[in-house]
């Protein structure tokens, strides 16, 4: 009998363990499939959670990069999931530019743009989509971009070094990625990812970001904003 609960409490564990990480330490068509399944229910399951304020502060910072630019921009939302930040870029009545909307999952992408329609104003010209992987996308992406967004994705990565040195290269001389880093105590169910903020700082650092300033998001998460070049004006204002 106690060989029995001990097995179940392992199992349980494991279990635990495997929908936390997403089922990212496993085949990469596992996640992919996890995503698809759950896609209509992601966003609900973002408002059960502290996500609609932690989401305000990126908006904001979102607005803060973008006041000064006079000029088009390029934004590349990668992992872009259901649409909420493309959908608040996309909005944002001063944007003059375009978005490149990148995620692996078909069925997020279906509500990335069923938000999009729900608008008065046209999107298409405005928003690509992209139905490949970051890495993928990025080793494509011919362009340069002011702003790259990886939010609640990095974890996720086994190549997130490469997918670093791929935004960073892909980023205008003053451009800027806010990602987001699962918080030292929850990286313990990350092993062997950089998400130590000793440990991610030094690899962006690495790939030329000079700024790097990391706060609390919500919970899980610490809000990662790097700079290759110090800003003209603070954020934060």
């Amino acid at each position: 009998m106690l060989a029995l609960c001990v097995t179940a409490l392992l199992l349980f564990i494991f279990w635990f363990w495997a929908v936390s990480t997403e089922f990212s330490y496993f085949s990469p068509r596992l996640t992919h499939f996890y995503y698809e399944v759950t896609a209509p229910l992601y966003d609900l399951k973002l408002r059960m959670t502290d996500h609609r304020r932690a989401s305000k502060r990126v908006k904001l910072l979102i607005r803060a990069i973008l006041r000064d630019s006079n000029t088009s921009r390029t934004i590349l939302d990668l992992a872009c999931g259901s649409g909420l930040i493309t959908q608040h870029i996309f909005r944002v009545a001063t944007f003059r530019g375009m978005i490149h909307a990148v995620d692996s999952s078909r069925a997020m992408l279906a509500q990335c743009k069923s938000k999009l329609r729900q608008g008065e104003r046209e999107f298409k010209g405005v928003v690509v989509f992209h139905e490949m992987e970051i890495h993928r996308f990025l080793e494509t992406f011919s362009g340069t971009a002011k702003l790259a967004l990886m939010l609640e994705v990095s974890e996720l990565m086994p190549n997130l070094g490469e997918v670093l040195r791929l935004v960073s290269g892909s980023l205008e001389s003053d451009g800027y990625l806010i990602l987001t880093k699962v918080n030292n105590r929850m990286s313990m169910l990350f092993p062997y990812r950089p998400q130590r903020t000793e440990q991610l700082t030094a690899l962006l650092r690495s790939f030329g970001f000079v700024q790097i300033e990391i706060s609390k998001y919500n919970r899980r998460y610490e809000l990662v904003t790097a700079s290759k070049s110090p800003p003209k004006n603070d954020l934060n204002d």
